[in-house]
């Protein structure tokens, strides 16, 4: 039986807060998923740690070495949402993201095969 987009919305959530937690040892306080047909929208707000914080306090070089660490934790983080999400057995085609830092957020998009 497939699951209805919203169950996949559901579903993307759990699997954002759940990866989140172990990659950065926290979850975000906040995940909102939409979907609009086989690409989901997911903004996660206080996603930043305190460590993170600080880093982004000391200005452009702490921000610079902050976005290192998160773009290459990413990239694990991306496969692990694809399996995660195949378990189901739905496919997926990409994961991007991209973060602003002022308002402690990120936007995740998800696009699964049709």
């Amino acid at each position: 039986m497939a699951l209805t987009s919203k169950a996949k919305a559901t579903l993307l959530e759990g699997i954002v807060r759940s990866i989140s937690k172990k990659l950065y040892g926290r979850g975000p306080k906040d995940v909102r998923c939409v979907c609009q047909g086989n690409v989901f929208l997911i903004r996660c707000k206080g996603i930043l740690s305190s460590i993170e914080q600080c880093l982004a306090g000391q200005g452009p070089e702490g921000i610079l070495t902050m976005q290192r660490i998160r773009r290459e934790l990413f990239e694990k983080e991306r496969e692990l949402i694809k399996e995660q999400f195949e378990t189901t057995e739905i496919k997926v085609e990409a994961v991007l993201q991209d973060f602003y830092y002022e308002k402690d957020e990120r936007l995740l998009v998800v696009v699964t095969q049709e």
